[in-house]
């Protein structure tokens, strides 16, 4: 059941994720982007939207690897010395 929570939980924020990647530009600044016949300036301000956010994605994967690892290690440490 916990599993189930977790891997839905994660499709839940990867939809999003990816929602706010497709239509975020429009959600947050809207009222500056055209809807059609885009114009170099509204590419600034999209690619500026999504760089911001593919960061912040790859922040999060690596504070996770992170606490991954350490945890991975403070285990395997303390098998080594019951052992």
């Amino acid at each position: 059941m916990k599993r189930t929570l977790q891997i839905a939980a994660l499709v839940i924020v990867a939809a999003n994720y990816m929602l706010l990647m497709w239509r975020g530009p429009w959600m947050i600044d809207g009222s500056h982007l055209r809807t059609r016949d885009l114009q170099p300036a509204d590419g600034v301000i999209v690619t500026g939207f999504r760089t911001t956010l593919v960061a912040i994605g790859a922040g999060v994967i690596a504070c996770l690897g992170l606490y991954y690892t350490h945890h991975s290690f403070q285990h395997t440490r303390a098998r080594s010395r019951a052992g």
